[in-house]
């Protein structure tokens, strides 16, 4: 993971990119949720709404980041140790040592011996590919990103943005080694191996797989008062984004892996596929005295991106392992519902907020993400007493993970937010959680 993430930081360095990614929330977003509370300027990127809720009743207002967010996260699967594990495994597919064949006899008990063998091997990866995998990613937005500008003869909000990650995941894809204990020379086995000697060694597809993802975005926003009511304003906004998205994946058949982490550092050697495309999010707000409702509906062009041509060498290119990389060549940024609300008290220095995705979103690697979040936070007022937050966010698909989530803004302008997982494991012989986020940042309102 440490070579995931320092891959990540390496080509975010020479990459040119853009992106909110569903997998990192960006900024005080990470406590806060995609909630359009309006105490900090990223609240305006999540609902395309939000920019003209922060009308002043007349007049010009300005916000800007300094460098509004700089984070980095990391999550694991559940399987202890997973890297050694892997590279247990992959000598297991160089040699499984077992006694020299001189007689029948021999033979039998070297079918025997190698049976349990591949049954063990089949079990292992079959648990590694469900639960075991490593996933880094850094974002940061481009300074002075996000501006909002609400004006009188605009008759609302305009929000740019320009921010940018990249992500990094390795996992290994399995099929059940073939092997018949009662015909051991069978022509459809996986296990090659000469009578005369010790050493049998497993040919099949199984694979390494690492992929990398470097997202970008531009995105501007108009936003406006709809409807004016006694009991509160209806907020209505679009935004347009250009993405550019660059792909890259490295495949290996575990019989061909030297060390497993060579892959990790390969990976940054490849060539990214760049590819663009545009996406369109609306959005709506209620906003009252004591509390804002709202929902956004994001990429519902769903745009398509396209991964680099898999390396077929040595392949079964008719064989399932084959078949599941082709189908992971691109990349389609789903349609999202995200659902907010907020309640304030009367001086709006507290807010209790929920955000909630109705339908679950993939990132670039297939995973799937569907945040719940609730928090609760109080701006102060002043320049020396910090604002505080504190919540929970959970992933309701994909790996289900939860955390808890802190946050301070110091001085009115430097934010640190933090999310630490619920779940644990063990990596390189220490207990980790299974998944941490930290995001620094600064802003500043005119």
């Amino acid at each position: 993971m440490k070579r995931l993430l320092t891959v990540a930081i390496a080509t975010s360095l020479t990459s040119i990119a853009y992106a909110t990614p569903v997998y990192h929330p960006l900024g005080p977003n990470l406590t806060y949720g995609d909630i359009s509370n309006g105490q900090t300027i990223m609240s305006n990127i999540t609902n395309p709404a939000a920019g003209a809720a922060v009308l002043k009743n007349s007049g010009n207002q300005y916000r800007f980041g300094i460098l509004s967010s700089l984070g980095a996260g990391v999550e694991y699967g559940s399987i202890d140790n997973m890297y050694d594990v892997i590279d247990a495994q992959v000598n297991n597919f160089y040699d499984i040592n077992i006694d020299v064949i001189t007689t029948p006899a021999d033979l039998a008990q070297t079918a025997s011996e190698i049976g349990v063998a591949i049954d063990s091997l089949n079990a292992t990866l079959t648990a590694i590919e469900k639960d075991g995998f490593g996933k880094a990613y850094v974002s940061m937005h481009v300074p002075l990103m996000p501006i909002v500008v609400s004006a009188d003869w605009l008759g609302g909000s305009l929000v740019f943005d320009a921010n940018f990650s990249l992500a990094s995941r390795a996992e290994i894809l399995h099929t059940d080694i073939r092997f018949d204990s009662t015909n051991i020379s069978s022509t459809t086995d996986d296990i090659n191996y000469t009578v005369g000697q010790s050493s049998f060694s497993v040919d099949n597809d199984d694979t390494l797989l690492v992929r990398a993802a470097a997202t970008a975005e531009l995105a501007l926003g108009y936003s406006r008062l709809m409807l004016s009511a006694q009991n509160g304003d209806l907020y209505g906004g679009v935004r347009g984004k250009f993405y550019r998205v660059g792909l890259t994946q490295l495949n290996v058949r575990m019989g061909d892996v030297e060390n497993s982490e060579d892959l990790f550092d390969d990976i940054g050697d490849e060539d990214f596929t760049d590819d663009t495309g545009f996406g369109l999010d609306i959005g709506l707000l209620w906003k009252a005295q004591h509390y804002r409702a709202g929902a956004t509906l994001t990429n519902i062009n769903e745009p398509e991106f396209k991964y680099n041509n898999i390396d077929n060498t040595g392949y079964n290119t008719s064989g399932p392992i084959f078949l599941r990389l082709q189908k992971q060549g691109s990349y389609v940024m789903e349609t999202q519902l995200k659902l907010e609300g907020a309640l304030f008290s009367q001086n709006q220095n507290w807010v209790l907020g929920v955000g909630f995705d109705a339908n679950a979103a993939n990132d670039p690697f297939g995973d799937d993400y569907q945040w719940a979040t609730v928090s609760a936070a109080y701006a102060s007022p002043g320049w020396i007493i910090p604002a505080v937050r504190a919540g929970y966010r959970a992933n309701l698909a994909g790996s289900e993970l939860s955390y808890l989530t802190f946050g301070a803004t110091l001085f009115k302008v430097f934010n640190l937010d933090v999310a630490y997982g619920l779940d644990e494991v063990d990596v390189d012989g220490d207990t980790l959680p299974r998944s941490a986020i930290i995001n620094l940042g600064v802003e500043i309102s005119l």
